[in-house]
């Protein structure tokens, strides 16, 4: 109680000759050396590599291992069975040591990486918001040329893999994040275009009404007993006012609408449109 010192399990850190360990009796150690992801040959510290700084703030030494933490246990850095950890290195293999997925942001080698991993992470801004950036510098850290800019991925699960769906075939489990307002704008002129449908057909049926009305007025003039009847004037002088009316006010507008169909899809659907609803960038699982 009142935080006063007891007897806990704590492995033993399996220290290296280049690092400088500070640690407490609970089980809590800040790491000062190289690249170590696992044993002393691990990483690019084990491999002689210079420019691979790292600092290892970690807690729970071996809490996940299958009996727990033990006092009479040499440990290694494990990314998987420590309790949770800072990790920031110079040099390394982030992905890899983690576990992580590739995702549509490849995995890095060699470079300088910082991780967070715990049972539960909290970014926390009181008043300035939080902001996930990626593409800042024209150079990475060893001084090579940053060709790209790298979006950001999602991992739920940490799963990047392709599902077999019956009615689509195959698709991306990892997919383009929606931008909401091209979205939006999207949407609206999809349901612009679906009005202008309601009303060509609302014209069409017009045109067809017109024709019904005249099929049912309409006469023939015989002039005399058994003779051929004469053409009906009332459909000789309204059947071609229906087809104007009909080229007017119904194909043509169909036509032009399923134009502008076309190019929505195309600006808004497509990942080379100008507002395509998608993002080029970012991903979500």
């Amino acid at each position: 109680m009142n935080n006063l010192n007891i007897i806990e399990s704590v492995p033993k850190f399996i220290s290296s000759d280049n690092s400088t360990v500070l640690k407490n009796n609970h089980n809590a150690f800040l790491v000062l050396g190289k690249d170590r992801p696992a044993s002393l040959a691990s990483g690019y510290g084990g491999a002689g590599a210079t420019e691979c700084a790292s600092i290892d703030m970690v807690v729970g030494l071996q809490s996940m291992a299958p009996a727990g933490p033990r006092n009479n246990v040499f440990a290694d850095p494990n990314m998987m069975y420590d309790s949770a950890r800072i990790l920031i290195s110079q040099m390394t293999d982030i992905d890899y040591n983690f576990g992580i997925v590739k995702g549509k942001q490849g995995s890095p080698k060699g470079l300088s990486a910082a991780a967070i991993k715990a049972d539960s992470v909290r970014l926390i801004s009181r008043s300035g918001g939080i902001k996930l950036v990626t593409g800042t510098d024209p150079k990475n850290s060893k001084g090579g040329d940053s060709y790209s800019i790298s979006g950001i991925d999602l991992l739920a699960g940490n799963d990047d893999s392709k599902r077999g769906l019956k009615q689509f075939g195959e698709i991306d489990n990892l997919q383009p994040i929606p931008k909401g307002a091209n979205l939006e704008l999207y949407l609206e002129k999809m349901m612009n275009r679906i009005d202008a449908v309601a009303s060509i057909l609302s014209d069409h049926m017009k045109a067809q009404g017109m024709l019904n009305t005249l099929l049912q007025c309409h006469v023939h003039l015989c002039t005399a007993p058994g003779a051929p009847s004469a053409p009906s004037i009332e459909l000789l002088v309204g059947t071609p006012t229906i087809g104007i009316v009909n080229n007017a006010f119904v194909k043509v507008p169909n036509y032009l609408n399923r134009l502008n169909m076309a190019t929505t899809k195309i600006n808004h659907g497509k990942k080379y449109g100008g507002i395509n609803i998608n993002s080029r960038y970012n991903r979500t699982t």
